[in-house]
């Protein structure tokens, strides 16, 4: 997110604020507010953020209210932040986290389509409800960053299935010790593309993170968004610490 926006500094409670954009007399009118910047450290679409217009954030505001009974949304205390995803078009991904919540490292995530909002909270029905309502655009320049999304918002029992791409990416865990932090470091490499199956699906793979393991993968992607794991291989198995991301 860019320094320049940077207007004010402000202690509230326990939580270190950054008001970003504009504020009215009394500071309090803002169009980006990050409230704990550990919310974000660990985000794969950190460089592509923007903010939301003031009208959509009250839209949000009085659609939301308060998310599952316990999370309020509120146009000034709330950061909201939209991107947009290269496989969607007219969708945007948008982004929720408030400091005064109970639980500071929580962020929310809906995609959003004209005034319909789906929520990813780590099932894969929203991803697929929105591609069947407005199907999905896969290209052989489009399906590693799609597959990314995919494996980053669908989670398992033990947690979302990180790629794992590279030491500094979001969520690889920065508590390994050294020696599974260098069989991690010799087996990440990013996600590759190798071609069409015979029946026109997108053949790709990559090495995954989940909970306390770490694996070789291939996966078939198919047009409509569908993802099918067809072989993993284990490299490491009961690392001492697990990928976390809180969506729910």
């Amino acid at each position: 997110m860019p320094a320049d926006g940077l207007v004010e500094h402000r202690q509230t409670q326990t939580y270190k604020t950054i008001y970003w954009g504009p504020t009215n007399e009394d500071g309090r009118s803002i169009t980006e507010l990050m409230e704990q910047p550990s919310i974000f450290r660990n985000d794969p679409y950190q460089k592509g953020w923007s903010p939301i217009p003031d009208a959509i954030r009250h839209w949000l505001c009085s659609e939301l209210d308060e998310i599952d009974g316990n999370y309020a949304v509120n146009p000034l205390t709330t950061a909201m932040s939209q991107v947009s995803l290269p496989f969607y078009q007219n969708v945007r991904l948008i982004r929720l986290a408030d400091g005064t919540w109970d639980r500071p490292d929580l962020a929310i995530y809906f995609l959003v389509w004209g005034r319909k909002l789906f929520r990813l909270n780590g099932m894969s029905t929203p991803i697929h409800e929105l591609n069947h309502k407005r199907p999905i655009k896969l290209t052989e320049d489009t399906v590693l960053d799609y597959l990314r999304f995919f494996c980053h918002f669908v989670h398992g029992e033990k947690g979302p299935f990180l790629l794992a791409e590279s030491m500094t990416q979001a969520f690889i865990p920065d508590t390994l010790e050294e020696q599974e932090r260098t069989i991690v470091s010799d087996n990440v490499t990013p996600v590759s593309f190798n071609g069409m199956t015979p029946d026109d699906k997108y053949e790709c793979s990559g090495i995954v993170m989940y909970g306390q393991s770490l694996f070789f993968a291939k996966f078939h992607v198919y047009p409509n968004g569908l993802i099918e794991m067809t072989e993993d291989e284990p490299i490491a198995g009961d690392l001492k610490v697990k990928v976390r991301m809180e969506l729910s």
